[in-house]
């Protein structure tokens, strides 16, 4: 119907212009008549797919049964049997291959971005509805997660983080309740509302909120501080250390994702770290920024181990160390903040974000996340080479750490 509204006259201006014969009709096509009889018939068509064949496809089978039960006749080369139509067949492999109008910007997306445009994937669940199970898989046993808690920033990744837990939580029937720390760090007007916001939506989410409030009066204003980005991260870790301590607790979850891991390598790049250094965030790490307080960097923990004199004696004794301290756990390295996002969305939970965090000029970390995020660095610096990088550096490590430990073992030698 399109295809004739749009190129029906078109076609029938030549044969008349050259033939002279009864009933033919006379036209003025220009360029511009030409155009909008094409358009027409290019709207009739998406109208057609839209709103005429769904609806045929609804209707019919209730008035073929009509037409059967009055005992008229269909002819059969054309129509089912009203008893075996009777529900919307599925579409067949050519039923999309006009799109729908809805389509249209999605399509012209994928043309101006080819990179972008992943094969294949229109038959694979969506990515939000796979992070949950993909997570359950990932995590650190749940045995290890008993006296665990969470440090929620509000972001997208932390209340993603807190959601993951909070239904995972459900389903192991965990008995001790679980609780997330909120930093407010009093560095801009409105920290201590959003706060309280982020402790009701955790309320939502079965986990109890404790807001942890960083105290400046030793470091004078804020605003005049140097390096205030990294001094707030001391604080931040040291008021969820010295919470953790209080509550006894060892291990702390927090929701650093791939995105993260690549700003962290490129940082390290741009400060010239080699080697080791290249590892990025790691999956168990000892709380940061907590050197020297008692009970949360490795100490508050004792346990005797036994050390044995030469082996010319069998006499014994016992040897007191100091074990313990809160260990950081991140398992969420393996997901980007996009699909993150995608899994927020879906699963309805709400999410606050920082303004500061949007600045390219507050920090060095921000002005990589916006270089990131608009594609602006070559590909080799980009997240997936970057996450690569951290991958091949922490193995390299592994192998040398196993190499140097099977060498000590060869040797013999024992420590007193």
């Amino acid at each position: 119907m399109g295809i004739e509204l749009g190129g029906w006259h078109y076609g029938r201006v030549f044969a008349g212009n050259n033939h002279d014969f009864a009933g033919r009709y006379d036209f003025d096509m220009d360029l511009l008549k030409i155009g909008g009889r094409i358009f027409g018939g290019i709207v009739v068509i998406f109208l057609w797919r839209a709103v005429m064949k769904p609806s045929l496809l609804r209707y019919l089978p209730p008035v073929y049964r009509f037409v059967d039960h009055w005992g008229l006749t269909l002819p059969r080369r054309y129509f089912l049997q009203s008893r075996d139509y009777k529900s919307v067949p599925p579409l067949r492999k050519d039923d999309n291959i006009l799109p729908q109008a809805f389509e249209i910007s999605a399509i012209m997306s994928r043309l101006r971005n080819p990179r972008k445009q992943a094969s294949g994937q229109s038959n694979k669940p969506r990515r939000e509805q796979v992070i949950p199970e993909t997570f359950k898989e990932r995590r650190v046993a749940w045995e290890e997660f008993e006296e665990a808690r969470l440090a929620v920033s509000g972001g997208v990744d932390s209340m993603a983080l807190a959601s993951l837990c909070s239904e995972n939580a459900q389903v192991i029937n965990r008995q001790t309740p679980l609780v997330g720390f909120i930093v407010d760090h009093k560095l801009r007007e409105g920290s201590t509302q959003e706060a309280r916001n982020v402790a009701e939506e955790l309320r939502r989410l079965r986990i109890e909120p404790r807001v942890l409030t960083l105290d400046w009066k030793h470091h004078g204003n804020p605003s005049t501080v140097e390096h205030l980005e990294h001094l707030a991260r001391k604080l931040r870790f040291q008021a969820i250390g010295r919470a953790c301590s209080e509550y006894g607790i060892e291990s702390l979850l927090v929701a650093h994702h791939a995105d993260d891991q690549a700003e962290t390598v490129l940082m390290r790049i741009v400060g010239k770290y080699f080697g080791s250094g290249l590892r990025g965030i790691g999956c168990s790490r000892p709380i940061p920024e907590c050197q020297g307080i008692y009970g949360v960097d490795q100490s508050g923990s004792p346990r005797l181990v036994k050390s044995r004199e030469p082996e010319t004696t069998n006499d014994a004794h016992e040897m007191l160390i100091e074990d313990g301290g809160v260990s950081v756990l991140r398992p969420l390295l393996s997901f980007t903040k996009e699909e993150l996002t995608e899994y927020c969305k879906a699963a309805k939970v709400r999410w606050f974000e920082d303004r500061t965090n949007a600045d390219p000029k507050f920090a060095l970390r921000n002005t990589i996340r916006h270089l990131q995020k608009n594609d602006r660095l070559p590909v080799a610096l980009r997240r997936k080479r970057l996450v690569a990088v951290a991958v091949r550096a922490t193995k390299l490590e592994a192998e040398a750490e196993s190499s140097a430990q099977d060498e000590y073992d060869r040797m013999g030698v024992s420590l007193d």
